[in-house]
């Protein structure tokens, strides 16, 4: 979104490497992603969730991410964490989001699937464009995210 001046500032899961003209810097806290389904799904019942269960099960993805694919095949794509959310609560699959979305927007109908080591810590990076870059108010809010780290814009 960033490259396509969709948006001026974004947060994501921490990557190793950024297109150049992409700024980034790792903000102080982190992030926390879940496998959720709802509360009536037969994912649900299920009391030690393997591989298995997740490909004989349809999962709900981000379609603009790298997001991990478990099945290629048995898979909707939609292109936001809140769409996702709307979905999974819908009962149409399973899906990847952050635990204080499901929390914050969420309606007490997911459940947290344990598998493997889910739910896992993310680190997060706060990510701004070089060639499109915030105006005043969004350097601002970027200082203001990162006013726990040494970084500074």
């Amino acid at each position: 979104m960033l490259q396509n001046q969709q948006a001026h500032i974004g947060m994501m899961e921490s990557r190793i490497e950024y297109p150049a003209d992409i700024m980034f810097s790792r903000l102080p806290i982190q992030g926390e992603l879940g496998l959720y389904v709802l509360n009536t799904h037969p994912l649900a019942q299920e009391k030690n969730i393997t591989y298995q269960h997740l490909t004989m099960n349809r999962q709900l993805r981000l379609s603009s991410s790298n997001q991990t694919i478990i099945n290629s095949e048995k898979n909707w794509l939609a292109p936001n964490y809140l769409l996702l959310l709307e979905m999974a609560e819908q009962g149409m699959g399973w899906a990847i989001l952050p635990t204080w979305l499901v929390k914050q927007f969420g309606h007490g109908t997911l459940i947290s699937l344990r598998y493997d080591q889910w739910p896992r810590k993310i680190d997060v990076d706060l990510v701004w464009s070089k060639s499109n870059p915030p105006g005043k108010a969004g350097y601002w809010l970027i200082n203001k995210l990162l006013s726990d780290s040494k970084f500074r814009v």
